[in-house]
């Protein structure tokens, strides 16, 4: 499963929900996932640093290299990369910033198409009508765009929503609106501003304890907090359970383990 993630504006929070979906989903349900930017993944990296091993990150002439020369296992892969604390969480690096576009494209078509995990998280970057964000966004199965919970960052969502490749613009995509309050608006009144009889709604709540430990590049502490149910961020259990439910679950088969059964 391959998800893209798009802001509706900047400082929406991509890149650390992107992080926090990835550690969850690995840690919760026994899964590998890799991280993917259209941008510079350094970015990433930079918002949780302190979590992550201090190793290079693999990119897409590492992975050509590796099938070019056919005597490494596509697992391999996993071993340049830069692993996210404590889950199967690897960043990769699919978009070498010294080249043309079209090789870009190339690249991160290799890399995308190779990397050996269970799901795979694109952080588009930029313009999304760009050769390369466009070619991110038609290997996605599905698109997530992030917004805030105010009228300008709705309106954007919504737009950009309108302007994404066919492919998307039904039920593969959803609005995720990041820092919810009810006490801002109702959930009620989001679901219908956001028209959820087509789209999906999902949300991130509001927390100061969260948002603490993102300041302090404490991801792995929310992760846990978060997979053993820690009353403070007791509502954000429940968001990244839905939020996975989503991505993967159908009528006909549930896919996500429900929250008594993840595991520490």
């Amino acid at each position: 499963m391959k998800i893209a993630f798009i802001s509706a504006e900047l400082m929406s929070g991509k890149s650390s929900i992107i992080a926090l979906l990835a550690g969850v989903y690995s840690r919760s349900q026994g899964k590998s996932v890799s991280i993917m930017s259209t941008g510079s993944i350094e970015d990433n990296k930079d918002i949780i640093s302190i979590v992550y091993e201090n190793k290079d990150l693999a990119n897409s002439y590492v992975i050509k290299a590796i099938f070019q020369n056919g005597t490494e296992d596509k697992k391999d892969i996993l071993n340049y990369a830069t692993k996210q604390g404590l889950e199967d969480v690897y960043l990769f690096d699919a978009v070498p910033s010294a080249i043309t576009d079209d090789e870009k494209v190339e690249f991160f078509d290799t890399c995308i198409s190779n990397v050996p995990t269970d799901l795979t998280l694109i952080e588009v970057v930029g313009d999304t009508n760009s050769e390369v964000n466009q070619a991110a966004l038609e290997q996605a199965d599905a698109c997530v765009i992030i917004h805030k919970p105010n009228k300008r960052s709705m309106l954007l969502a919504k737009e950009l929503k309108n302007a994404l490749p066919d492919k998307h613009r039904g039920f593969s995509s959803a609005f995720l609106c990041n820092e919810f309050d009810a006490e801002v608006i109702a959930e009620k009144e989001l679901n219908k501003e956001m028209n959820s009889k087509e789209n999906a709604v999902l949300k991130i709540p509001f927390s100061r304890s969260v948002r603490k430990l993102y300041n302090k590049s404490e991801l792995d502490k929310l992760i846990i907090g978060i997979i053993k149910g820690d009353p403070i961020i007791v509502d954000a259990r429940i968001r990244m359970l839905e939020i996975m439910q989503w991505m993967f679950d159908t009528p006909q088969r549930k896919v996500i383990k429900e929250v008594n059964r993840w595991y520490n």
